[in-house]
């Protein structure tokens, strides 16, 4: 195994990661998409006419030797990481050849909200694992790179920078997992993916406001949605859970 190293990087806690992926500029290169046909899913289905949505920096050189895969935190784009990549940065494209991909369903790469083959509901339920594979494609497929210097994410970008460790071992240097989960606990599912998936699924809220579950007065009112035994059970597997009050 050429894992050189492996940075769990909590230090980066205090950095921009919790500020919102920006939005696109003309002065940006253009992201692109990928089709990789139907894409099939761990659970044995498939995500049909799959295309992955990313944009490069820098240049990939002849030995295809510099390829750095930036892979993306929740409800985050391919610019989540643009204060790390820049001449002198730890993401210099001056030296690398850096791939920014979208996530399964982001509303970039193929989403629920963009699949005219399995729209909403009837998208399949897919896996962080689904995600790796969907990149390992396109740097196989597309790039035709069989080794990278390293997987870099924050947060989900974490839980899939760890996966791809477990999923293709040999086919990098660094794994650089910022903030990343092992697995989803109780708050986060509470807190954030319980409050989202309740405030696209409702019918009441969409009629409401007609926002389509962005604004925060959709976002606080689904918030509400969750019952009060599985917020405090959220709580009580958080470390700080003596120290604050459950919320009621």
């Amino acid at each position: 195994m050429k894992l050189a190293h492996l940075v769990a990087a909590g230090l980066f806690l205090g950095l921009p990661l919790a500020l919102p992926a920006a939005a696109h500029t003309p002065q940006q290169p253009p992201h692109q998409f990928y089709s990789e046909g139907d894409l099939k899913l761990e659970s044995g289905e498939a995500i049909k006419d799959f295309s992955i949505s990313y944009l490069t920096h820098g240049t990939l050189n002849a030995r295809k030797s510099n390829a750095i895969l930036m892979v993306t935190a929740v409800g985050g784009n391919h610019h989540r990481l643009d204060f790390m990549i820049g001449p002198g940065k730890a993401l210099d494209p001056d030296k690398y050849f850096i791939i920014c991909t979208d996530a399964i369903a982001n509303g970039l790469t193929t989403s629920p909200s963009n699949s005219k083959a399995q729209p909403r509901m009837s998208f399949p339920k897919f896996t962080i694992r689904d995600m790796v594979e969907s990149q390992y494609r396109l740097l196989k497929e597309k790039f035709g790179i069989d080794h990278v210097v390293a997987v870099v994410g924050p947060s989900m970008g974490g839980m899939q920078t760890l996966q791809w460790g477990v999923s293709h071992p040999e086919y990098m240097d660094a794994l650089v997992a910022m903030v990343p989960l092992a697995r989803t606990p109780g708050w986060t599912v509470a807190g954030t993916i319980r409050p989202g998936r309740t405030a696209i699924t409702t019918r009441r809220r969409r009629r409401a406001c007609g926002c389509g579950a962005t604004c925060s007065i959709c976002w606080r009112r689904a918030r509400r949605t969750c019952t009060r035994r599985s917020s405090r059970t959220a709580w009580m597997r958080c470390r700080g859970w003596r120290r604050r009050r459950p919320p009621r």
